[in-house]
């Protein structure tokens, strides 16, 4: 028996603004395509029984990967089933660019509140051994006048 199979751009599988369902909802989509055709029509009936979900999850994900640039949608007509097509190279280094530049902004956040929390810490252990300070010279000076 042949197996099928379906290729998948390496930048959809590391893109942490995708979520599980939409990456599977989108694998599903691609299995569709064959060769080198750019587009699909399979119905959201279709879609939604190879995925288990409803029909109303499958529009979502469709609207969610198309504003996230993973595939363009449009109508064909009444009683129709939707045509998608999948971005082009243009499209992926495009959420590439995105990708990183967000990537770098959750990294400078996190930066910035682990810097922020290291100076915490160093406030906080500074306070710390003031205190210790401030006892220990009480207690020699209580030693002292014990001792005279």
């Amino acid at each position: 028996m042949k197996q099928n199979f379906t290729q998948i751009e390496n930048i959809l599988i590391k893109d942490n603004g995708i979520t599980d369902s939409e990456f599977r909802t989108y694998l599903v989509l691609r299995s569709y395509k064959y060769g080198e055709l750019g587009e699909v029509y399979p119905s959201q009936k279709r879609i939604s029984l190879d995925r288990g979900l409803t029909s109303r999850s499958i529009i979502s994900h469709v609207k969610s990967l198309a504003s996230k640039g993973y595939i363009k949608y449009s109508r064909r007509g009444y009683n129709l089933t939707n045509l998608y097509e999948f971005g082009g190279e243009e499209i992926f280094t495009s959420i590439v660019k995105s990708a990183s530049l967000s990537h770098r902004r959750n990294l400078h956040s996190k930066n910035t509140e682990l810097n922020n929390t290291n100076t915490k810490n160093r406030v906080a252990r500074s306070q710390i051994i003031e205190e210790i300070r401030k006892k220990h010279s009480f207690l020699q000076k209580n030693r002292t006048l014990s001792n005279t």
